[in-house]
């Protein structure tokens, strides 16, 4: 399926991004990147990079690890699902900020989509892969 323009919205709180599909007259539908994507490689690396050297990242990082053969309950950290939720919440905020940037440096116009509007889903017909 075709996009109408290169315009994307973007819903931050489910990290979504949404187009219009030329194909279906206009329609509203989820947007996901293919896999191999050039856009979303240069966004991990981007992301990977900024963390790197990052201590607060990896101190939570190591906080989140978890010894998957340690059954005694009483030497886990009771921190250590929120260490790994912040970690994955780090990283996707900062992956998808990259992506926007990459896309806008491409020549894609990103918007902020309305909550007000009901969201596409994928099995919507309207589904469309960069």
């Amino acid at each position: 399926m075709a996009l109408k323009t290169k315009s994307l919205a973007f819903y931050a709180k489910d990290n979504l991004f949404i187009g219009n599909n030329a194909d279906n007259n206009g329609e509203r539908g989820l947007v996901t990147f293919d896999d191999n994507s050039n856009l979303t490689a240069e966004a991990r690396e981007k992301t990977d990079d900024s963390l790197k050297d990052n201590k607060v990242y990896e101190q939570l990082r190591k906080l989140a690890k978890r010894d998957i053969y340690n059954f005694n309950i009483n030497k886990q950290n009771p921190l250590q699902s929120r260490a790994f939720k912040a970690t994955i919440e780090i990283w996707d905020i900062l992956f998808h900020n990259n992506l926007i940037e990459i896309l806008r440096e491409n020549g894609w116009t990103i918007l902020e989509y309305p909550e007000n509007l009901g969201l596409p889903t994928l099995k919507d017909e309207n589904h469309m892969i960069i």
